[in-house]
């Protein structure tokens, strides 16, 4: 005889939602919204699920309208059932209308139905978690395609029904990121260290509790995001579904990228991801880049450096020239060499002696004993605001030794190389020179003027740090001052087919600045 089976799919789909500070908690301190998800890659009909993230239970689902499950009879070729009642619910009815039951069957389930697996066995079922792709900015419309459910194989009762209870295979995460420079992003990257995520698994429904086995491990996952423009000072949520992993002892890092090519990172503390659990991480520790753009090249301090000189519109651009604590560029042809030194702003002429370096210094000097920039004469602080700064002379060592160059091309007659950090980011740098006493003598004037063309010219890029060179700042040398225009000489950062620190450089040259977080 033909039975009709009714298959009543009792969803176990309460998932925790984390806290901010990141722990697997059942409940969570910020306000959440509820969202409705339609897949629409689905093979069959308008499969759809719904889903509910409150801030006291947690990530909730439920079944909704258009909803198919399939089922598999054990040994035999999976059938789809579409919902018939219970949309909105935990509890579901799915009917797969006059079909033939055999009692002496074991019926299995899972969802999202694809037609695809009607030539898969049920013991190998097929998931992935690649080519996730969010369309819009805190929009879970993609989640439902890679929110694995399966249910273990049971008997139909007496009324030839067959009641299951499924239950989640992977994980939802959610991500909240304060952006910090406007943009149209276009991917979040996931990443570890080791290949401890799940691109492709299968599920074996034949188990008495079906998990996802990895089948292609990876190191990444990344989340398309369908171009989602977030204006600075507002927030970007994305979701992802990954398969369950222990990273309790990872450090998770996140790579966000827009369209302009630049990108922006993060580093989370990983956790011991099992199925069925919801995790929420609200990323605090982002810098204020105010609207300026940085690479993390993977230094182990994690300073981020600037993807451009101040004064440039783009990366191969050497931008302006300063003096040591000075905020006002030396554009040329405006500076003269004499007049750069005695017109310095912590200088006071006094003439020349036998030493005609021999200057008085204002500031920075043994006078004050100050050997690091007030904020008020870091030109990256003061130009660009937010938590930007020059760097310290430990930071630009830092850069010399875990950086590389990796080539040097010429870009609109600059020289520029490509340094490329640790973890294979890398930036632009330009070599500008110094503007320093290669100035051409005009006698009209009678002062020494910028040389037209040095920087196509240029044998070097030279880099200001914050700092004075501590190897000029002892006592005798804060006495004799012979090694600049005053008593003091600032460290820099000198590149060119390599990268080095120079030995010292006058406070009155001009270098390019390049800022940091």
């Amino acid at each position: 005889m033909t039975k009709t089976i009714i298959c009543t799919v009792v969803a176990s789909v309460l998932l925790c939602a984390c806290s901010n500070d990141e722990n697997s908690d059942s409940t969570s301190s910020k306000t959440l919204k509820s969202i409705n998800v339609t897949i629409e890659d689905a093979e069959y009909g308008s499969t759809r699920s719904s889903y509910i993230v409150d801030e006291e239970k947690g990530f909730i689902s439920s079944w909704t309208e258009g909803d198919t499950i399939g089922i598999y009879p054990i040994g035999g070729d999976q059938v789809a059932f579409p919902i018939s009642e219970g949309e909105g619910s935990k509890t579901a009815t799915f009917d797969g209308g006059a079909w033939a039951l055999r009692p002496s069957f074991q019926y299995a389930a899972y969802y999202p139905f694809n037609r695809k697996n009607y030539n898969v066995s049920e013991n190998e079922l097929p998931v992935t978690y690649t080519g996730q792709t969010q369309i819009a900015n805190n929009s879970t419309e993609h989640l439902a395609a890679y929110d694995y459910l399966a249910a273990s194989a049971v008997q139909p009762n007496n009324e030839g029904y067959v009641n299951l209870n499924m239950k989640h295979l992977g994980c939802f995460v959610r991500f909240q990121i304060p952006i910090k420079v406007s943009g149209t992003f276009t991917k979040l990257r996931i990443s570890t260290s080791d290949a401890l995520l799940t691109a492709d698994g299968t599920v074996d429904l034949q188990a008495t509790t079906p998990s996802i086995t990895t089948t292609k491990a990876a190191s990444v996952i990344n989340i398309n995001l369908k171009n989602i423009t977030i204006e600075n000072g507002e927030s970007l949520t994305v979701y992802a579904m990954l398969a369950p992993a222990d990273l309790s002892n990872q450090t998770l890092s996140l790579t966000l990228s827009n369209s302009a090519g630049n990108s922006y990172y993060y580093t989370i503390a990983g956790k011991n991801m099992v199925a069925g659990s919801a995790y929420n991480y609200t990323i605090t520790n982002v810098p204020d880049a105010n609207g300026h753009d940085y690479v993390d090249l993977g230094l182990p301090s994690g300073t981020l450096w600037a993807t451009m000189n101040i004064g440039a519109n783009a990366p191969e651009e050497i931008g302006h020239y300063y003096l040591w604590g000075d905020i006002v560029p030396l554009d040329e042809p405006l500076w003269t060499y004499h007049d750069l030194g005695r017109n310095y702003k912590f200088y006071t002429y006094s003439g020349l002696d036998f030493d005609w370096h021999r200057t008085s210094i204002t500031k920075y000097s043994p006078n004050d004993e100050k050997t690091i920039l007030d904020e008020e004469d870091d030109v990256a602080a003061v130009e660009w605001g937010g938590s930007w700064r020059l760097p310290t002379i430990t930071e630009q060592r830092e850069f010399m030794t875990y950086c590389t160059v990796e080539e040097t091309t010429t870009i609109n007659s600059i020289k520029v190389s490509k340094v490329v950090g640790p973890n294979g980011n890398y930036i632009l740098l330009p070599w500008g020179d110094l503007i320093m006493d290669s100035g051409q003598w005009d006698s009209s004037s009678g002062k020494y003027k910028f040389v037209s063309g040095r920087a196509s010219n240029a044998s070097y890029g030279q880099y200001l740090s914050k700092e004075l060179d501590p190897d000029y700042t002892d006592e005798t040398k804060w006495t004799t001052g012979w090694a600049t225009y005053g008593y003091t000489a600032s460290k820099s950062l000198k590149i060119d087919n390599s990268i080095n620190m120079d030995q010292w450089s006058r406070n009155a040259y001009g270098m390019n600045a390049r800022a940091v977080l």
